[in-house]
C-alpha cells in the first residue's frame, strides 16, 4: 500500500496545475480583457463568485512599472510540477530510504503551499466572497500533504528526521525546476498581456498608440499578432455594430424615469443642454471602473451638446441599506470622499483619481482616500474632518434614495434623457446620446470613423 501511495500525488499535482493555470486565464480576462465573456462554473451567487476574487486587488502581486502583475496563481503551476516529480520519483525509488527521503522532501515543499492556502482562505473571508477553484487547489494541497504523510508512514516526526542530512543538491533541483518553469510561464503570461493591451489601445486609441501613451503598442508586435489582432478588432467592430443597430430598434422599449438633480451630485457640463446622462456608479466596481474613461472622452467630444449627472450607489451597508452585506466595503467611504472633494472645489479631480486608483488595483480606504485628496490639491485638514460629517453621509445615502427609485439593479447603470440603458456598456451611452441629439436636429456630431452608429 505505501508503495502505490506515492502515485496518488501525481493526479493531485496534474489537478493543481490545472486550477493554476485556469486562475491565471481568469485573472487575465478579468484584469486586462475585461469586455471578454466569462464561463465561470464556479460562479454560483454572491457568496460563491471566482470572477469577483479575481478581480480584487489580492489576486496579484504588482512587480514594478513596465512589468505585467503577477498573478498569486501562477507559482503554483511551478510548485504542483515540482510536486509531481517528487512523487514519481518516490513511487519509481528503489528502495525504502530513497522513497522516504523523496515524500521527506515532498512535504517539505507543501509546507509554504499550506502556508499560501491559509492566505487564500484569508482573502477569501476578508472579502466574503469565497472561490470555488482557490477552494479546490487548497484541497489540492492539504490533500498532497496528507498523501505524503501516509506514504512516507513515519509521522511529522520520522518525516522531518528524513530530511536530515539536508539533501541540498535535490533541494537546489526542485527549486531551480520550478522557477524555470514559472519563469517561462510568466513570460508566455506578459506576452499575452501585452496582446491584450495594445488590443485595448487599438480600440481606444487606434492601432498606433495606447490608452496612455506608453502601453504596449500594435506596432512592437510581431507581424503575425498585428494581423491578429486587426482581424480580432475588425470582428469586434462587426459584433459593436449589430449590438448598437438592435439597440435603436429596441429603443422604444426601454423604461423611462424622471430624474431631478441635486445640488451635491456631480454635475459636468452645460445646463441647457439638449441631452443629459445620468450615471449611478461604486467605485469599487469594477465595471464602474472601466467605464469611467469612457464615459469621460464621451463628455469631452460631445461637449456643451451634454450633461452629466453622477450619483453615487454603494454597494456597501454603511451607506446602503438595502445591503445585507458589504459587497464593497470601501465603496462608501470613496463616495463621501469625492463629494468632501466637491465641497472644495475639486469634485471631477477626486472622481477621476479615486476610479484611476481603483482600476489599478489601489485600495480606496481611508488611508489611500487622504494620499489621494493631497495630490488633487484638498486641504487636509478640511478634507479629513469632511470624512466623518454626517451631512456629506447624508449626500451619498440621498443618491442611494434616487438609486433606488429608479430600480437600478446593478451598477453602473445609466440614463440619457431618463431612458434607461438595457447594458452598462458606454459604447450604448453614446449611441442614445447621438440618436438624442438626432432627434432633435442636431447634426453636428463627432466623426463615427468606425461607423459603428451607423449616423
Amino acid at each position: 500500500m505505501k508503495t502505490a501511495l506515492p502515485w496518488l500525488l501525481l493526479p493531485l499535482a496534474l489537478f493543481g496545475i490545472w486550477l493554476g493555470i485556469d486562475l491565471t486565464d481568469t485573472h487575465l480576462m478579468v484584469r486586462y480583457e475585461p469586455n471578454t465573456a466569462l464561463d465561470q462554473w464556479c460562479d454560483v451567487n454572491a457568496t460563491f463568485d471566482c470572477t469577483a476574487v479575481a478581480r480584487s486587488k489580492y489576486s496579484h502581486i504588482s512587480l514594478g512599472e513596465g512589468r505585467a502583475d503577477l498573478p498569486v496563481s501562477l507559482p503554483a503551476v511551478g510548485f504542483f510540477a515540482v510536486l509531481a516529480l517528487l512523487g514519481a520519483m518516490a513511487g519509481l525509488a528503489a528502495n525504502e530510504e530513497k522513497r522516504r527521503k523523496a515524500l521527506a522532501l515532498a512535504g517539505l515543499v507543501l509546507v509554504p503551499a499550506l502556508l499560501f492556502s491559509v492566505y487564500l482562505l484569508g482573502v477569501q473571508a476578508v472579502l466574503g466572497t469565497w472561490c470555488i477553484k482557490c477552494l479546490l487547489m487548497d484541497s489540492a494541497v492539504i490533500g498532497s500533504f496528507v498523501v505524503a504523510l501516509l506514504a512516507h508512514g513515519g509521522g511529522l516526526k520520522g518525516l522531518m528526521g528524513d530530511l536530515k542530512p539536508a539533501q541540498t543538491g535535490l533541494i537546489i533541483t526542485a527549486v531551480v525546476t520550478g522557477l524555470i518553469i514559472n519563469g517561462l510561464y510568466y513570460s508566455s503570461f506578459s506576452d499575452k498581456v501585452a496582446v491584450a493591451e495594445a488590443k485595448a489601445a487599438a480600440l481606444d486609441e487606434g492601432d498606433t498608440a495606447s490608452a496612455d501613451g506608453e502601453g504596449t503598442k500594435i506596432e512592437d508586435l510581431p507581424e503575425a499578432e498585428q494581423q491578429k489582432i486587426r482581424e480580432q478588432l475588425q470582428e469586434i467592430l462587426e459584433q459593436a455594430r449589430a449590438a448598437v443597430g438592435q439597440f435603436y430598434a429596441d429603443y422604444s422599449t426601454f423604461p423611462t424615469r424622471e430624474f431631478g438633480k441635486n445640488s451635491f451630485d456631480g454635475l459636468k457640463g452645460a445646463t441647457d443642454a439638449k441631452v443629459r446622462v445620468v450615471e449611478f456608479a461604486d467605485f469599487e466596481c469594477p465595471h464602474c471602473q472601466m467605464a469611467a474613461p469612457q464615459i469621460k472622452d464621451i463628455m469631452e467630444r460631445y461637449g456643451d451638446k451634454v450633461e452629466l449627472v453622477f450619483k453615487n450607489y454603494p454597494l456597501g451597508k454603511k451607506c446602503n441599506d438595502e445591503m445585507t452585506r458589504d459587497m464593497h466595503p470601501d465603496a462608501c467611504g470613496a463616495a463621501v470622499a469625492v463629494q468632501c472633494a466637491g465641497r472644495q472645489g475639486q469634485y471631477w479631480e477626486m472622481h477621476d483619481t479615486v476610479f484611476m486608483k481603483a482600476r489599478n488595483g489601489d485600495s480606496v480606504n481611508t488611508r489611500n482616500l487622504k494620499k489621494y485628496a493631497a495630490t488633487v490639491g484638498l486641504d487636509p485638514n478640511e478634507f479629513e474632518a469632511c470624512l466623518t460629517d454626517d451631512s456629506a453621509w447624508e449626500e451619498v445615502r440621498l443618491q442611494v434614495r434616487d438609486g433606488r427609485k429608479a430600480e437600478i439593479s446593478g451598477t453602473p447603470a445609466f440614463f440619457v434623457n431618463g431612458v434607461q440603458m438595457p447594458s452598462p456598456h458606454p459604447t450604448f451611452v453614446e449611441a442614445a446620446i447621438r440618436r438624442e441629439l438626432l432627434a432633435q436636429g442636431i447634426t453636428d456630431l463627432p466623426v463615427d470613423e468606425d461607423r459603428v452608429f451607423g449616423n
